[in-house]
């Protein structure tokens, strides 16, 4: 549940904001008496008795005999995650408290404070010198607190003291199974944002897909003088201006300024835009493009284009691997994507970091930006659909300034069940309301035409294939993870498979692959070998050239990354080994494979 939460602020590289990132003190907190104290009470404001209530920062000398003490409890640099920064965390999943002292600016009066998270995982509540300020769900998503009336007088101390739980729920999205690692922590950058009494909150700027020739700006003020004329520029010349209403919101469309040039993977152009009120202005670069559908095609600015790229988690590239946490570590994971020849990325399964949609804004990579609604969900739960529109929210909101991002999507690998078709049109309706100008996607299964997926898992499987779930007919753009010649199916089945599909609309194979280990060689089919994985890429290629709706590829993927039920000794060892690339960046036969289809079908060198 997400509680006492400030609606997020949009154009943060523009804003004026105090780091707090580095050494956060750290307490492990398995039975949550931090929270209840130890007769497993929470009055919901100051977390209990202050000798176990760990958000009045008490310490071991304190009166009352206090039972903890961050002084003395060990240290987590800030964004990052506990598991991979103390062995002994390294599985650990509950609860955690962090604790980071700043002294309170010296500001102007009448200006507001902040304080921003860029992803806590998975569960947040927030305290402030001892006072509960809100709460949040949900790992990926970055979201802010008011802080204003909570902090200690200009130049004084104060104790922000988060605590965080990662523990996977049956009702929680994700829910209690995934092939990812669940890294728990302050995993992004945390910031406090000054801002106006009164400001823009949010504003987007972007063409109006059917009339490329107009510039539409929608702006949202937050304060008491929320009614205002608030112009847009860009490159320093207005072009119009939006009124806003009493509420703070407002919305104006403008003539497109001569010789704007139109963002494209090849071009990747990004202008200066501002957006200026009586009381507050905001800066960013923004790429103007349109992404459109016609019949079985994707059309970029009007144009065909074919999304071929490569699908991609959000970890860095290292020895230790973990989330990825800053800019460099975005592009290093964007570079090989382009070495790819990759125009595409699939930025699975959850949002990304903010620095790796950036990065894709300035590379040209167009980006699929997904919900992490996968595997299992209680799609009957009613908190369950009210945290999924919530963490939808939070990516479309964040991103959707983004000339890069050109595909929402809702889902992965979930079945076509009644429950679940509505559970998931209820997020394209919501999807749809906060940006109609971007395409709806989700990662489907396809069956074979004499059978489901079941009969395929039980080794039953037909030569054609059918795209049929019937949740395709709501969305712009089909998405079909499928394993042949991995975990079903023989590589030499592929060359007489045919895909048919109802839906006259493109289709993008967002998974396909087979793992390796870097540097096991063997025959083409020996398992586990880097030759058998490019032998089932070679054969794989082969038969998505002849599906004639085909709009894109995004194989399984970039990198290996930790999965904790991939065991398997001597090649898994916790590791998904489907990646072009090892964990620490070292290439597999597979990639030049995935190379040349990418520059074949891109066009890109």
């Amino acid at each position: 549940m997400n509680k006492n939460l400030a609606p997020l602020i949009t154009w943060l590289p523009s804003r004026s904001q105090v780091d707090l990132n580095g050494a956060w003190r750290s307490i492990i907190d398995v039975y949550d008496v931090g929270i209840t104290g130890p007769f497993g009470r929470d009055d919901g404001e100051t977390a209990g008795n202050p000798n176990w209530g760990f958000a009045y920062d008490r310490g071991r000398n304190s009166p009352g005999r206090s039972e903890y003490d961050f002084d003395t409890s060990p240290e987590i640099e800030v964004p990052g995650d506990w598991n991979t920064q103390h062995e002994r965390f390294h599985f650990y999943e509950g609860s955690m408290w962090f604790r980071r002292h700043f002294d309170t600016p010296d500001v102007a009066t009448g200006r507001r404070l902040f304080v921003h998270f860029g992803a806590v995982n998975h569960q947040a509540v927030v305290f402030l010198n001892g006072k509960r300020l809100a709460q949040h769900e949900g790992g990926f998503g970055p979201f802010c607190v008011e802080v204003t009336d909570a902090l200690a007088p200009a130049g004084a101390n104060n104790a922000l003291i988060v605590r965080v739980n990662n523990r996977r729920e049956p009702h929680g999205i994700p829910t209690t199974r995934t092939d990812w690692f669940n890294y728990g922590g302050l995993t992004r950058d945390v910031t406090l944002v000054d801002v106006p009494s009164t400001f823009v909150r949010d504003a987007v700027v972007q063409l109006v897909p059917d009339d490329p020739t107009l510039i539409e700006a929608t702006v949202w003020l937050d304060g008491d003088d929320a009614s205002q004329d608030v112009e847009i520029l860009v490159d320093g010349v207005t072009i119009g201006s939006v009124r806003t209403d009493a509420d703070g919101h407002g919305s104006a469309r403008f003539a497109v300024p001569e010789g704007l040039v139109l963002w494209t993977p090849a071009d990747p152009v990004l202008y200066d835009v501002a957006v200026r009120s009586a009381t507050d202005e905001v800066r960013d670069r923004i790429g103007f493009r349109t992404i459109t559908t016609s019949g079985s095609t994707i059309l970029l600015n009007g144009q065909p284009v074919f999304l071929a790229g490569i699908a991609l988690h959000d970890e860095a590239i290292g020895s230790n691997t973990h989330r990825v946490q800053n800019r460099q570590q975005a592009l290093e994971l964007l570079g090989h994507a382009k070495d790819l020849g990759s125009v595409f990325v699939r930025l699975a399964h959850y949002q990304h970091n903010e620095h790796t949609v950036r990065a894709c804004d300035e590379l040209g990579l167009l980006a699929w930006c997904e919900l992490p609604v996968y595997w299992g969900i209680d799609w009957d739960n009613e908190s369950t659909l009210a945290n999924g529109k919530d963490q939808l929210t939070e990516l479309i909101v964040r991103d959707r300034n983004r000339a890069a991002v050109v595909l929402w999507s809702v889902a992965n690998e979930t079945r076509p069940v009644e429950n679940r078709n509505r559970f998931l049109r209820s997020l394209i309706a919501h999807a749809r309301t906060l940006d109609p100008t971007r395409l709806i996607s989700a990662a489907l299964f396809a069956r074979p035409v004499d059978g489901d997926m079941m009969s395929v898992f039980k080794g039953e499987v037909t030569s054609d294939w059918i795209i049929d779930d019937p949740l395709g007919e709501d969305l712009d753009v089909l998405g079909v993870n499928q394993y042949l010649g991995w975990y079903y199916g023989s590589v030499e089945s592929m060359a007489s498979i045919e895909w048919t599909t109802p839906f006259d609309k493109p289709l993008i194979i967002t998974e396909f692959g087979g793992g390796a280990r870097r540097g096991l060689r063997g025959e083409v089919d020996e398992s586990w070998t880097e030759d058998m994985q490019a032998e089932i890429y070679r054969h794989q290629f082969e038969m998505l050239g002849r599906i004639p709706f085909l709009a894109g590829t995004s194989p399984w993927i970039l990198k290996d990354f930790r999965a904790p039920f991939r065991l398997l000794p001597q090649v898994q060892d916790g590791y998904n080994r489907k990646g072009l690339i090892d964990h620490e960046g070292n290439r597999k036969l597979a990639f030049d494979v995935v190379a040349e289809w990418n520059r074949d079908r891109s066009g890109s060198t």
